[in-house]
């Protein structure tokens, strides 16, 4: 949001301003009655209007647009007027605009051809389009009364066309002040002379246009006497001030007719004729006079501004190179000369004003010389060819300083130049010193040497080895400086040298980077010194040429950073055998070591489609991580390679040269790709996919040995690619094998718990025959022996003991059928053939089986049975015998008298059945252990009997989805908790269901309360 505000307020500020201005001066005008009427001789909200659109640029028309829709619909104008005159105003300032623009006219108004373009484009072009709407919409609204359409239109473009040349250029040249080399600068004196300017102004203009004149000054244009003063502001002030002033005289004017008095209106009079139309020609007259002549006095002093500069940079120009001139008018046979010749030749311009500068230079040449160079004169008068020469001039104060003179013959007029070579002819001299003193160490030395001046560092000799190592000819380095050559690969190391030698007057074996003049890169070991020679200090530079051995140091250091990598991708392949992670380290040590932007592995799948798999790349560049590839670039990819086991593009420009890479302009296109390196990845003889190396940000040259780098590379991650496909397999059957390991055991496990389970069954019915069938069998033996010993046939048996033996054998009858039951359970399951159940139904029935049992205790039971109860999908007889069980427990397993509590409620997805009772309770031991097949109790472990009962209750229910729970406290009576799910529409059960006790008991096991 504040980056939103930032950019939209100075627009919002700027069409705020156009329109408030449009309105607000456009309303004073209009709030004239004599102006409102008879329509006003200028509209200065045009004015505005272009100012702004000019200033502002073209996009704030809508400022123009609100502001003269204000107007006019504040000021009751008919709605079609309102459009049409907004809609015109908005077109002649943008229309004003773009012409402007398009004849480039400045807005400084600084040329005479500025001023003359504004005229005819804005004032007189422009003001067409708001006067044709605006009559044309008056018009159609038949507001015109009567009035001539034409007079009406001359009286919009002439109000607009004023408004433009009063009101737009005072606007354009105020924007301007700040930015402008010649605005207004006065001192005290001339702030006093502009005041006296401006009440002069001012004063003139109220007598000749507010004041009544004698009818005899009428006949005179006296209208035009502050006309002076605008000149004086011209001359003295500048543009800007004049223009104002020719405003102040025309509001002046407007004033003064507005109140019917003045000039115009006293000559109107006269002539029968509108005073709005005088002063709209007199306005127009001194706006258009004003304006071209304070931009022409404005252009001259640009130029002779302009002139004066060059004229002071030449002057520097000659005194930094040490050159004067002269020149010798042929007809007048005047001499003249520069203030740097004087100075060249030591002699000021006062000391002899009669000596002109050729003679003072002819004056001054050494007498050896003179003859010669007066001769080549006199022959270029005579030939009227130039000529150049070297000589010597002494000063007066004795110091002989050599010179270069070029004489140039024209038409009517002779021109030499001279230029001061002393340094240069020393520099040449010491030159042939120091070849004298140094020859042979330069002819022999193998290292390149160098001798300069020290001031500008200009080369005065150089030897054999120095010309070998840079390559130019020994012409082309004598007194030319380093930087001249272009020698140094880094200004910082030149800057650095420099800044050495100051402080320790030289520089011992220090390494640098030099340019060849072929362009190429050179390394050197240069040691530097200052040294004197005749007493001028110069410098010594020897450079040992190191360029090979920096070769071959780069060499090996590439050497051991490519053994360095494939060592490191061999260690990795050894380590991980983690394909994506080789191919990670891959791609990044290769971008490292070749110092590339890009450096990418893709890979071709077995229809042909690529994707990448691996990159490393310049943060500044995109990544092609997520492109694919279809199977049209597998096919050209192959295609390339058949024809060049490696692709190296130097610049991609030249791409147009192997047409098999067509496929690539995409990519170059895309990802600014400059140069390119690829090498293809060969797994088992066929194509895995490619390793590409990309310079993104200059053109590159690749060497044999990235080339043969990048091939061994590829070999070695097509050897990490099949070792980490053959890893894959291997994990793959290793997951394999374990999970059959895994299974195997899990089956071996369920065969080990069954097989326990067995043994316990076996265990139950060892205990049942050993116990609860042999203690009946010698109940009938102590039975029938004594009725053996009878004698008598037949024998007789009592009827109690008969009832006796009756009651055992049911008895053993019921446990053999539980211990069935419970086999059944433990190898088949519990099959349940389930209806649609009422809850309390189910317990009604149960409750009135045991109603004899209950009464002979003396029980006393009560039901408490929700109004909501819902029904529940059960096997109603095996739901029977559950309740039947648990009810009878309760009864036979507690003194008589015991009260028994049934309560039934639902929840959101169970029935909840609890039968609690106030009885003896159940010992901690024995309630652990109260669903569990097994023999005796903790208490008793004595074979005294087996338990099936609560143990055939919890598998029924179980079975049924549900659990059961027991409470107990001894003293406190027992709760019995059963909780059953509910009947759903949605899962109607089948006709009947087998549930593996072994599947129920996992099912249920998570989330209930295990019984041990």
């Amino acid at each position: 949001m504040p980056h939103v505000n930032s950019r939209w307020m100075p627009y919002f500020f700027s069409v705020s301003a156009i329109a408030v201005a449009y309105w607000a001066v456009g309303n004073n005008i209009l709030a004239i009655p004599e102006l409102s009427g008879s329509g006003s001789p200028v509209w200065p909200s045009a004015g505005i209007a272009m100012a702004g659109l000019v200033i502002f640029g073209c996009s704030r028309w809508p400022g123009v647009f609100l502001g003269s829709f204000l107007l006019d619909y504040t000021h009751g104008a008919v709605l079609l007027h309102v459009f049409g005159g907004a809609i015109g105003a908005s077109l002649q300032a943008v229309l004003g605009t773009i012409l402007l623009k398009k004849l480039m006219v400045h807005r400084e108004l600084d040329r005479l051809r500025d001023a003359l373009q504004f005229i005819g484009v804005a004032v007189l072009l422009a003001s067409l389009v708001n006067a044709t709407i605006s009559v044309t919409t008056l018009g159609f609204t038949h507001q015109l009364d009567g009035m001539s359409p034409w007079t009406t239109w001359a009286t919009f473009y002439l109000g607009d066309g004023m408004g433009i040349l009063m009101v737009t250029p005072v606007l354009m040249l105020l924007s301007q002040v700040r930015n402008s080399e010649y605005g207004i600068r006065l001192s005290s004196q001339g702030l006093i002379e502009m005041l006296i300017w401006l009440l002069a102004l001012v004063l003139s203009s109220w007598f000749v246009f507010h004041q009544p004149l004698p009818s005899q000054l009428g006949q005179y244009p006296i209208e035009y006497l502050p006309v002076p003063l605008l000149i004086w502001a011209t001359l003295r002030f500048g543009q800007l001030p004049a223009v104002v002033g020719s405003v102040i005289i025309s509001a002046i004017a407007i004033s003064g007719a507005v109140q019917e008095i003045g000039l115009f209106v006293d000559r109107a009079g006269l002539v029968n004729q509108s005073p709005i139309w005088l002063l709209q020609t007199f306005m127009a007259v001194i706006g258009t006079t004003t304006l071209i002549l304070s931009t022409t006095v404005r252009e001259q002093r640009l130029t002779r501004s302009l002139l004066t500069k060059r004229d002071a940079s030449f002057r520097t120009a000659q005194q930094i190179a040490k050159l004067g001139h002269w020149e010798y008018d042929v007809i007048t046979q005047h001499w003249t000369s520069s203030d740097e010749l004087l100075q060249l030749l030591g002699v000021r311009r006062d000391e002899n004003a009669l000596m002109s500068g050729r003679d003072a230079a002819l004056a001054g040449i050494c007498e050896a010389d003179w003859e010669r160079v007066d001769r080549l004169y006199q022959l270029a008068l005579q030939a009227g060819e130039p000529y150049m020469t070297q000589y010597r001039v002494m000063r007066p104060d004795g110091e002989i300083r050599h010179v270069i003179e070029q004489v140039e013959v024209r038409e009517h007029c002779v021109i030499g130049v001279l230029q001061d070579v002393t340094e240069r002819v020393r520099a040449e001299r010491a030159l042939r010193e120091s070849e004298e003193k140094f020859s042979k160490a330069f002819g022999f030395s193998p290292d390149a040497m160098t001798i300069s001046t020290l001031d500008e560092g200009r080369i005065l000799d150089v030897n054999e080895s120095f010309l070998k190592l840079s390559g130019y000819q020994h012409h082309e380095v004598i007194n030319r400086t380093v930087a001249e050559l272009n020698l140094w690969s880094s200004l910082d190391d030149r800057q650095w040298l420099t800044d050495q030698l100051r402080q320790h007057q030289s520089v011992r074996n220090q390494e640098f980077e030099f340019r060849r003049q072929s362009g190429d890169s050179a390394f050197a070991l240069v040691s530097a010194e200052i040294i004197t020679i005749q007493s001028h200090p110069y410098l010594l530079i020897v450079a040992r040429d190191i360029t090979e051995q920096k070769r071959s140091d780069e060499q090996l250091r590439l050497a051991v950073e490519r053994d360095r990598l494939l060592g490191t991708l061999a260690l990795h392949i050894r380590q991980t055998l983690d394909l994506e992670k080789i191919l990670e380290t891959t791609v990044h040590e290769v971008r490292q070591l070749l110092k590339t932007t890009r450096v990418f592995i893709s890979r071709f799948d077995s229809v042909g489609h690529g994707s990448i798999v691996a990159e490393s790349v310049h943060p500044d560049f995109p990544s092609l991580m997520g492109e694919h590839m279809d199977e049209g670039v597998y096919q050209d990819v192959c295609r390339v390679f058949n024809h060049m086991p490696i692709v190296a593009i130097d610049d991609m420009e030249e791409i147009d040269q192997f047409p098999c890479l067509f496929f690539l302009k995409e990519c170059v296109q895309r990802y600014q790709v400059k140069a390119s390196l690829g090498v293809p990845i060969l797994v088992n003889d066929s194509l895995y996919g490619i390793l590409v190396a990309h310079s993104c940000e200059t053109t590159r040259h690749w060497t044999s040995f990235e080339k043969e780098l990048l091939e061994q590379l590829a070999t070695q991650v097509a050897i990490a690619i099949q070792q980490g496909e053959l890893y894959a397999q291997v994990q793959q059957l290793n997951t394999g094998l374990e999970h059959q390991v895994c299974e195997r055991t899990w089956q071996l496990e369920e065969k080990m718990q069954e097989l326990q389970e067995l043994n316990q069954l076996r265990d139950v019915f060892l205990h049942a025959v050993s116990h609860d069938l042999l203690t009946t069998a010698r109940g009938y033996l102590l039975v029938l022996r004594p009725l053996q010993i009878q004698t008598q046939d037949p024998i007789h048996l009592k009827r109690d003991c008969l009832e006796r033996m009756i009651q055992a054998s049911e008895h053993l009858l019921n446990k053999l059928n539980a211990i069935q039951e419970a086999y059944t359970f433990k190898t088949q399951g519990i099959y349940l053939q389930r209806e649609q159940v009422q809850l309390s139904t189910l317990i009604q029935e149960a409750i009135a089986d045991l109603t004899p049992l209950i009464e002979h205790n003396r029980a006393t039971l009560t039901v408490e049975c929700s109004s909501e109860m819902a029904k529940i999908s059960a096997d109603k007889p095996m739901l029977m015998r559950v309740f039947n069980h648990l009810i009878h427990n309760a009864v036979i397993h507690n003194p008589p008298g015991v009260n028994l509590h049934i309560r039934l409620y639902p929840t959101q997805q169970q029935a909840i059945c609890i039968i609690a009772d106030d009885g003896v309770g159940i010992p901690e031991k024995t309630r652990d252990r109260l669903f569990h097949l097994c023999s005796g109790t903790p208490d008793s472990p004595q074979l005294t009997g087996i338990s099936l009962g609560l143990y055939f209750c919890d598998h029924v229910i179980r079975a049924h989805g549900g659990h059961i729970d027991v409470s107990s406290d001894p003293d406190n009576g027992t709760a019995v908790t059963i909780a059953l799910p509910l009947f759903s529409e949605q899962h109607v059960p089948l006709p009947f269901l087998v549930l593996r006790q072994k599947y129920v008991e996992g099912l249920l096991s998570k989330g209930l309360e295990q019984r041990e």
